[in-house]
């Protein structure tokens, strides 16, 4: 399923460019966009408290509106790329900073609560981790052409979000 979701973003962002340029949107700044990544970790904490009943919902709450409000580039579709693929790591780091923090919080609290089961905490993230890295290196294998950046940066949105819900919501739970 991720692999269609993957392909369906690559296709998503292409017509995203394409309609850009259509519209013809000013150029992009020399050194590109800047990003604060503190800003974009409390963006996604609104966006989890706000979506409360449906948390994925904030999924690409970060990059779509970062490809959205970024001049569009004037060196054709190789650099509409480059942009898709900034603000699709800045989603991917936002979510990454709010797994590791929350990991770090759930971990002291689990122990507090009962101590020495952070250790089971931290083999169950360990677990987790080599599976994300297997589950999104096979589809750059299968793929090896154009969408392969997408596809893998699309699984590594996809699965860092999903944990940091799953570990944010159990740090809710316990607090």
């Amino acid at each position: 399923m991720r692999l269609f979701q993957a392909l369906a973003l690559s296709v998503a962002l292409g017509a995203v460019a394409l309609s850009a340029l259509a519209l013809g949107a000013g150029s992009a700044a020399a050194d590109g966009p800047q990003f604060d990544k503190a800003a974009d970790l409390a963006a996604l904490d609104a966006c989890l408290d706000a979506n409360f009943e449906d948390r994925r919902a904030c999924i690409r709450s970060i990059m779509h509106p970062c490809v959205d409000s970024t001049p569009a580039p004037d060196d054709g579709m190789m650099a509409w790329k480059e942009l898709d693929m900034i603000c699709a790591d800045r989603e991917a780091s936002a979510w990454d900073a709010m797994l590791n923090r929350d990991y770090k919080a759930l971990r002291a609290k689990v122990d507090e609560w009962n101590p020495g089961t952070g250790d089971s905490l931290r083999d169950a993230q360990r677990a987790w981790l080599a599976f994300y890295e297997k589950e999104c290196a096979w589809p750059l294998d299968f793929l090896r052409g154009n969408n392969a950046h997408h596809a893998d940066i699309a699984c590594r949105i996809e699965m860092l979000a999903e944990r940091a819900i799953d570990l944010h919501e159990w740090l809710e739970f316990l607090e």
